[in-house]
């Protein structure tokens, strides 16, 4: 049985018109297709003999012939036969022509999408020579094209170190800084994102500015290449690098989640938002600068506003509030608003909420317990001692609850275990009786007429057999 792919592959995606190919230019005669080894075949050797002419225009007709072949599902599995196709490519890439260029840089990047094809990749110069090109940022297109192709190899580590030591941060800090055209901020964003996942990419990232230049891309019109500047400082591991922080201080990213959240866009939009905020929070420094840039207002307006949000974001405000209250800054612009105060306890009368968020609720109060002032107003104005108190008697009442319900649950278990084991030890001796029954019946019928046959044995054996 043959084991080829269908003569046919669908392309991978027919999102760009011209990638979609016309069928008829692979039909050799009306009625008869020739296989896909022989379409991918005929168009390197196409490729192969138009790279050394003189005709830019017949070079042209080839790249554009053999381009919407690279966006097939399976398309690797013909070409990967042909051991010069990438040698033939570069030739072309060479070539100083940018609509040569340019169709090259796309065929590059419709193979770079499958991960079989990195090996061979990595193996050539391409990395280098693209890392050079995206240098030039007056070409546009050029340099879309060659962070497209480099954001899909560069899952690779060694192709990403390639990528480093040919100092493609600088070109990717000049496009974020300079370029306006959305494509290829699009293409560089998501190259870095990718990128930033190597600790040795990131630092060199930081040193050409690059995370400051995302995050001003944070305020885009394109809503396409905004999520994809979040997605890149939602994945952007800033633990342990103040530098990383401090650009995104800098690239003001708490005005443009507090505009987020704030704005009732869709509900996946606010939720990364509310993640990625919640991660900034985790640091002491990020924790002050928040307070600083009016978060702690956006909290309480968040939280007496809940009307829209969901439970998940409601409570999310809440312990985020909470947290902040780790710094003495924030303390003291809490101290200073009645408002922010009764926050803490009006939730902790309701005790419908999970323990942890109670426990958040506690160890905010207790941030305040060394401030005279604080104290003095949680006793005379807050009721703290009474409220304590209510509180540590409802948890108490509740803990007796559970361990009642529990103890009352495991009598009833003992309870129907017990009935279960009477019943079984009731039917066995019901089944032993008849059973038992059974067999003196048959030795009495034995007894009784000697003249059976000897087979009438096998009943009280097999009896007694089954007993046993």
């Amino acid at each position: 049985m043959s084991i080829s792919p269908r003569p046919f592959s669908p392309p991978r995606s027919a999102s760009n018109e011209e990638d979609v190919i016309n069928d008829d230019e692979y039909i050799e005669s009306p009625g008869t297709l020739i296989s896909s080894f022989d379409l991918y075949k005929n168009a390197v050797d196409r490729l192969r003999s138009s790279v050394s002419c003189q005709s830019i225009e017949q070079q042209q007709t080839s790249l554009e012939h053999f381009k919407p072949l690279s966006t097939r599902t399976n398309a690797w599995l013909y070409m990967r036969i042909h051991d010069d196709l990438f040698s033939i490519l570069l030739d072309y890439l060479l070539i100083e022509n940018l609509t040569i260029q340019s169709l090259v840089l796309s065929i590059f990047a419709n193979i770079a999408c499958e991960q079989a094809s990195h090996e061979q990749i990595i193996e050539t110069n391409l990395i280098d020579i693209v890392c050079r090109k995206a240098v030039d940022t007056s070409q546009i297109d050029i340099t879309n094209r060659c962070f497209r192709l480099l954001g899909n190899v560069c899952t690779v580590e060694d192709a990403a170190r390639k990528m480093i030591e040919a100092d493609l941060t600088r070109s990717m800090g000049n496009v974020l800084r300079q370029c306006t055209d959305a494509a290829c901020l699009h293409s560089t964003i998501r190259c870095s994102r990718k990128l930033s996942t190597y600790a040795f990419g990131r630092d060199r990232m930081l040193d050409s500015m690059c995370l400051l230049w995302i995050c001003k891309q944070l305020f885009a019109e394109k809503v396409a290449l905004r999520k994809e500047a979040m997605k890149a400082v939602l994945e952007w591991d800033i633990d342990g690098s103040d530098r990383s922080r401090s650009q995104l201080r800098e690239g003001e990213i708490f005005r443009f989640l507090i505009t987020t959240i704030e704005g009732k866009s869709d509900k996946e939009y606010r939720h990364i938002a509310l993640r990625l905020l919640n991660n900034l929070l985790r640091h002491s420094d990020m924790r002050t600068e928040f307070g600083l840039r009016n978060g702690l207002d956006f909290l309480l307006n968040m939280i007496h506003n809940h009307h829209y949000q969901s439970t998940y974001e409601h409570l999310k405000c809440i312990g985020l509030l909470c947290v902040c209250c780790q710094e003495t800054n924030n303390r003291r612009l809490i101290k200073d608003d009645m408002n922010k105060l009764q926050i803490f306890f009006d939730y902790l009368e309701k005790y419908q909420y999970r323990s942890n968020f109670l426990d958040l609720l506690l160890t905010a109060i207790g941030q305040f317990m060394y401030d005279d002032q604080a104290l003095l107003i949680f006793v005379k104005q807050m009721q703290f001692i009474e409220r304590m108190c209510d509180l540590l008697e409802s948890v108490v009442m509740t803990k007796y609850e559970i361990n009642e319900k529990r103890l009352l649950g495991d009598d009833e278990q003992d309870s129907r275990e017990a009935k279960k084991l009477k019943t079984q030890h009731s039917v066995g001796r019901i089944s032993q009786s008849k059973y038992e029954t059974v067999a003196l019946r048959a030795d009495y019928n034995f007894l009784q007429d000697t003249t059976e046959p000897p087979e009438i044995h096998t009943i009280n054996f097999g009896l007694s057999y089954s007993k046993r």
